[in-house]
């Protein structure tokens, strides 16, 4: 369940009780976390590191060093758009079934320390490589690029889709937490049940019609597999500007993300009773 409801940014900005930075914030609380484990365990997460990383530099490397069959390639290509919005869409579930955000200490201690919104949904960002769909989804994206790309220009081909990867889970992790907005409101979960039907139903049809495709070019799908394509082919100044647009709409997302965090943590002190002031204090 999420912190934000102790938050310490709801409280008077005082100098005594003013907060610190959400950065600051969220590394002495992982120094707080981590700083305490027996070294078997830090050098476990460590390994746990490597190995992840490892797996993203093999995802990338491995496709463009073996004999893949003609026509993959073509087909690849063609059904990239779409990968590329189902990453958004999978990680806007997983988002939506967290509660908004992921726990970034257990509620009884959340109690003693409580966390800023800003630091919770910072955590929440922090925490999603942790889920295994998410890591697979995304080495199977680098993948793809490195298929449709190749050897030549490698890294300019699968940056575009790291910075998808980031961009696309900064914008599931705002879009949860307005989701959290709406269902603590009145006929908020019949909302939600509404929404959500009504993308179900989109989606089913899209892939009957074979419009599937079609639809993610639409919604700007194409933008970073083009994107990655022009890293391939040497179009630098295309590659540049989707590369620069995609990283400005993952600043946007964070931005929007922790405004909305904070708003969920004023909406839940609402409705048990705590009086806010528009300011948040």
């Amino acid at each position: 369940m999420p912190t934000v409801p102790s938050s310490a940014e709801l409280l008077p900005a005082t100098p005594a009780t003013r907060p610190v930075g959400s950065v600051p914030a969220l590394v002495a609380l992982l120094r707080f976390r981590f700083g305490g484990r027996p070294l078997r365990v830090r050098i476990t997460m460590a390994v746990a590191l490597l190995a992840v990383l490892t797996l993203t530099v093999l995802a990338a490397v491995v496709p463009t060093r073996v004999d893949l069959p003609v026509d993959l390639i073509p087909q690849v290509r063609l059904y990239l758009p779409a990968a590329v919005l189902i990453f958004l869409l999978t990680s806007v579930v997983a988002g939506v079934s967290s509660g908004g955000g992921r726990e970034t200490l257990p509620a009884d201690q959340a109690v003693a320390f409580p966390i800023g919104s800003t630091t919770d949904h910072l955590a929440s960002l922090l925490w999603a490589p942790l889920n295994l769909a998410w890591l697979v989804q995304a080495w199977t994206l680098v993948a793809s690029a490195a298929i449709v790309g190749g050897r030549v220009h490698l890294l300019a081909t699968v940056l575009p889709i790291l910075l998808w990867v980031a961009t696309a889970t900064a914008l599931a992790q705002a879009v949860a937490w307005g989701v959290e907005i709406v269902r603590q409101r009145r006929h908020g979960v019949l909302a939600i049940r509404v929404v959500w039907g009504m993308v179900g139903v989109a989606v089913v049809v899209a892939s009957i019609t074979g419009r599937a495709v079609d639809a993610a070019r639409v919604m700007g799908g194409s933008l970073v597999a083009d994107t990655s394509s022009a890293g391939s082919e040497g179009r630098w100044g295309v590659w540049l500007l989707g590369c620069v647009a995609v990283l400005a709409l993952g600043v946007l997302a964070v931005w929007v993300g922790a405004r909305a965090a904070k708003q969920a943590a004023m909406v839940l002190l609402a409705n048990a009773g705590v009086k806010v002031r528009s300011d948040g204090t």
